[in-house]
């Protein structure tokens, strides 16, 4: 076992509760103060870093709920990143187990609406997308495609539209299945995660970029007219699912 593992395995136990901050002052032979505020000032950070990345589903599940997620994600999962946001990022999977195993309150549905908000922070912060553009129409750089068995995207676009004052009542949480395909990236212009829910345009738009085609063979191939091309991937440069050097002529208009 490396030195670090050595030092993190009774730290592991202590943010755990398996060890009390008075033996772990001991073993390392430092005040109790130190090890009780270094305990107390981990978990505070852990608590705003989960909160953060998943703050649509903290708001959606409730403050009691929430609370008692976060004292077992960490008990169960302790630190074992120095970079906190690496430390949250098995929630998805961890709300799964809690759900098979029964636990109250947890559906389905919440593991995925975790999930599309950890790749939202992953594209936010991917440097994949830091390519120079080029004049060709391209797929974003920092695209992720993700498949739901719920509607997680729709039900989050009409939860973060009532916390803003857009709707008069809280969406319902999707507890019936209904697949999604979703578009998550980071926008070109703006720089803030963004996500779109495919439909039969963009999926279009997408196998047009994907495949390389130029909007003449595309259509060809589709056996469609190539305004009906340009107009997918006109309206993919809007959104940001796809980029050129040239985006800047295409932002604005609806979806």
């Amino acid at each position: 076992m490396s030195a670090l593992a050595d030092t993190m395995a009774p730290v592991h136990r202590l943010l755990r509760g398996e060890l009390a901050a008075e033996q772990l002052a001991e073993l390392f032979q430092v005040p109790a103060s130190r090890a009780l505020i270094y305990q107390s000032s981990a978990r505070a950070h852990l608590d705003e870093v989960l909160a953060k990345n998943y703050a649509s589903l903290r708001s959606v599940l409730g403050p009691a709920l929430w609370q008692r997620i976060c004292d077992g994600y960490f008990a169960e999962q302790p630190p074992s990143d120095f970079e906190l946001n690496a430390c949250v990022r098995a929630l998805p999977g961890y709300l799964e187990q809690l759900r098979a195993r029964g636990e109250p309150g947890i559906e389905a549905f919440h593991a995925e609406l975790a999930e599309l908000e950890w790749l939202e922070f992953s594209v936010y912060v991917s440097r994949s997308g830091e390519a120079a553009p080029t004049a060709r129409t391209t797929l974003n750089p920092t695209l992720e495609i993700l498949q739901t068995r719920f509607p997680v995207a729709r039900f989050l676009d009409e939860w973060r539209a009532w916390e803003a004052g857009e709707l008069e009542s809280a969406p319902a949480p999707p507890l019936n299945e209904a697949p999604e395909v979703v578009f998550v990236f980071r926008h070109p212009a703006s720089e803030e995660y963004a996500f779109a829910r495919a439909d039969p345009e963009l999926l279009f738009a997408f196998k047009v970029l994907y495949d390389g085609l130029d909007p003449a063979a595309a259509a060809q191939a589709a056996g469609v007219e190539t305004a009906a091309v340009e107009r997918a991937l006109d309206r993919a440069l809007r959104l940001g699912l796809a980029v050129s050097d040239h985006h800047h002529q295409h932002q604005g208009g609806s979806p």
